[in-house]
């Protein structure tokens, strides 16, 4: 069965897929709660990662997505997905 409520949140390098993203899920009929980022300005990862880990602790979603892109150093890591 397809989820049809979810979470979904991201930092600042996800902002642009996630809002694209959300639109379309929302469109196909989908309940969304979107947790941010509200922009593109610059973020820290983990704060997005754990609203979105909190929120889901507390229930009534069947799926999560997160999009996080970590940069370290140089070496730039590709974006994080996640669902339970």
């Amino acid at each position: 069965m397809l989820a049809k409520k979810l979470y979904t949140g991201s930092d600042h390098a996800g902002f642009d897929l996630r809002t694209r993203m959300v639109a379309h899920l929302r469109a196909l009929g989908f309940e969304v709660d979107d947790l941010g980022t509200p922009s593109a300005e610059s973020t820290d990862y983990p704060d997005w990662a754990a609203a979105v880990g909190r929120a889901d602790l507390s229930g009534g979603r069947e799926l999560v997505a997160v999009e996080l892109e970590e940069v370290v150093g140089r070496r730039q890591q590709p974006p994080f997905r996640s669902n339970r």
